[in-house]
């Protein structure tokens, strides 16, 4: 049984449990988080709910050093997942694979998901992001990693890692994008990301990967 730990509110926290009848730890800041965790315990899971209205006290990237192999799942909203879906999915990459936080896509200081990096990840403008995020270009490239945004980019990160998983790099994972897809009407992936519809796109990725293809 996966040992549940959660950043986000206690009210959400618990209606999670309730929803799936597990027990799951709410931790506040990374340093509470230590306090709970075991990084020798197997079947472990970290959920960070993006919807937080603060990230005060978490920095992703520090986290990720002190907890070992133990998956970090960033999540839009942890008040709508699938969270048997997304166990599915993190037990499905192995216990022994690298955790797919995709660094290079948070911003080297918050840790926060950074909306100018994944810009260069999927080799589209800026604008383009924004107007997928619904927000102002001058306000995402004034401050790329806001809290405010960090619900929109987490499907975007979704796509990045479910993409490294399966193609091991960013060149390869580009070609996927941009090649039309049957599952997807013969449409580029990219070009169904463009147009807003990002979940389509991250739970084809994570169906292949946990081997039920469109």
């Amino acid at each position: 049984m996966d040992n549940i730990l959660a950043f986000s509110s206690l009210k959400k926290t618990q209606e999670l449990g309730r929803r799936i009848n597990r027990e799951i730890t709410r931790v506040r800041t990374t340093k509470d988080l230590l306090k709970n965790v075991d990084i020798d315990e197997e079947d472990t899971i970290i959920l960070v709910d993006l919807a937080m209205r603060s990230m005060a006290g978490i920095n992703i990237q520090d986290m990720a050093k002190h907890v070992g192999k133990i998956p970090i799942v960033l999540l839009e909203d942890i008040a709508t997942i699938d969270l048997r879906r997304i166990l599915q999915f993190e037990n499905s990459k192995g216990k022994n694979c690298q955790k797919q936080l995709q660094p290079e896509l948070h911003h080297s200081k918050s840790g926060r998901i950074d909306a100018k990096r994944v810009a260069e990840f999927f080799q589209l403008p800026l604008s383009t992001i924004a107007k997928i995020l619904k927000s102002h270009p001058k306000t995402v490239h004034k401050t790329p990693d806001a809290v405010n945004i960090q619900g929109g980019l987490g499907v975007f990160l979704r796509i990045a890692s479910a993409l490294m998983v399966k193609y091991g790099s960013e060149a390869e994972s580009r070609v996927w994008l941009n090649t039309p897809n049957p599952d997807l009407d013969n449409t580029q992936p990219l070009e169904i990301i463009k147009r807003g519809r990002c979940e389509i796109v991250a739970d084809l990725l994570e169906d292949a990967l946990l081997g039920h293809p469109g």
